[in-house]
């Protein structure tokens, strides 16, 4: 649900200038001649973090992309990195290094909790070619982020009084047969102008001031009203999977009162998936376990989300009785170039596989990340790859021209919508 997509600034904007920050002038020359040879308009070259500092401070808003060392003189690339946070600068980042792995994932895990859109984190020697394919694929996959619109407590209130508050629909695609097996629900939100408002600090905001429960219900009033004409369409077998707050989990009440919903709209439980993430279980685990319990037995699915990115995921997975497991998408993007990555998304696979539990990949953006998916034997995947999230009436598009289950097969398409 955290994810930033404004609808009107999906227009995947090319990567027009890349600023190379790195203390070896032999990478940065040879940076810079591939960049531009792939279509870079503009090379832009710092020694380290300092100068590029200074440099970003006064172009932030034309820099769409960097390639960060980690290891500069002045300023290294952990200290840019927070710089660079600072002046809310919406780019890509790629990191090179010859440090340790296990430095580079810190310093990449670091970037995802900075806000910062980190790409990918590659070994020292780098190979040349795949650091500007990372660099320049924001062009195919995805729009760069850029500073929205600002956001308050009343903004929320205003949009919920006055039906402001939308589900966008994300394509999931079943790995074996290529073909839409369901989507997820996220949850957008439009200012009074209309702009789609940045909708991880719309999550966090309504988490912080008590508005949380009454978006969890909205949306699921709106997929209720959405998902029977995607049945009655396209087919019965399809399933929406959407994010429930702690706070609803933690009212033994839920599952009568979302099962009731779900009944009145002549839908079945076996068609919605609930996706958890550990940050946001409620401290009373007995409370959400009667809760999570009776969900199951109903007949909902239940997802563990964002798996890997918390301290005690394992936990949560013995205690709880999840269905599904999504890989979060850090380790998916590492997971070519980092052993860390790569043991995390091979270590992950085999316990859900022990566990019986259906395995999703998240923000596979590149065909190698979708590639690598396929080798893990991961039953589903969803990301920029195939489709950003999409408004109900633009997802019916999509699939009536990509397909669903026992339809067309899908291939994967870039910047659709």
């Amino acid at each position: 649900m955290s994810s930033l997509d404004p609808e009107k600034q999906d227009a995947l904007p090319p990567v027009a200038t890349v600023m190379v920050v790195d203390d070896d002038p032999i990478f940065r020359m040879l940076m810079e001649q591939v960049l531009l040879q792939k279509g870079a308009k503009r090379v832009i070259m710092a020694s380290d973090g300092e100068e590029a500092h200074q440099i970003l401070r006064r172009t932030a808003n034309e820099i769409d992309a960097i390639t960060l060392d980690l290891s500069m003189p002045n300023q290294d690339g952990v200290g840019f990195m927070r710089l660079a946070s600072e002046l809310a600068w919406g780019g890509r980042l790629v990191l090179v290094s010859g440090e340790h792995a296990s430095v580079r994932h810190s310093a990449g895990k670091l970037a995802a909790m900075m806000k910062i859109d980190c790409a990918g984190v590659l070994a020292k020697p780098a190979d040349y070619q795949k650091v500007a394919d990372l660099v320049l694929s924001g062009r195919s996959n995805r729009p760069l982020r850029k500073v929205g619109p600002g956001i308050d407590v009343e903004e929320i209130n205003s949009a919920l009084r006055n039906s402001r508050l939308f589900a966008y629909y994300q394509p999931r695609i079943d790995l074996a047969t290529g073909r839409v097996a369901g989507a997820e629900a996220l949850a957008r939100m439009r200012n009074r102008e209309g702009q789609l408002l940045d909708a991880g600090k719309m999550i966090n905001l309504a988490e912080e001031n008590g508005r949380i429960t009454d978006i969890t219900w909205r949306m699921i009033e709106l997929v209720a009203e959405d998902t029977p004409e995607l049945l009655g369409t396209f087919d019965e077998a399809f399933k929406i999977s959407f994010n429930i707050s702690g706070s609803i989990i933690s009212n033994t009440q839920f599952p009568g009162q979302f099962w009731e919903i779900i009944r009145l709209s002549g839908l079945n439980p076996e068609n919605f998936i609930l996706e958890l993430t550990e940050t946001r279980l409620p401290q009373d685990t007995s409370q959400s376990l009667e809760a999570l319990t009776r969900l199951r037995m109903q007949g909902f699915g239940l997802a563990i989300d964002d798996f890997g990115t918390g301290y005690s995921n394992i936990e949560q997975l013995r205690l709880f009785p999840f269905s599904e497991l999504k890989i979060d998408k850090s380790f998916m993007s590492a997971a070519a170039t980092d052993r860390f990555a790569f043991a995390c998304v091979e270590a992950s696979v085999s316990l859900a596989r022990q566990l019986d539990l259906t395995i999703v990949a998240e923000g596979i953006e590149t065909t190698e990340e979708l590639e690598l998916a396929r080798r893990f034997d991961i039953d589903e995947a969803q990301g920029y790859l195939f489709s950003r999230p999409l408004p109900f009436c633009d997802f019916k598009e999509f699939l009536k021209v990509h397909g669903t289950v026992g339809n067309a097969s899908l291939a994967p398409v870039r910047a659709v919508g």
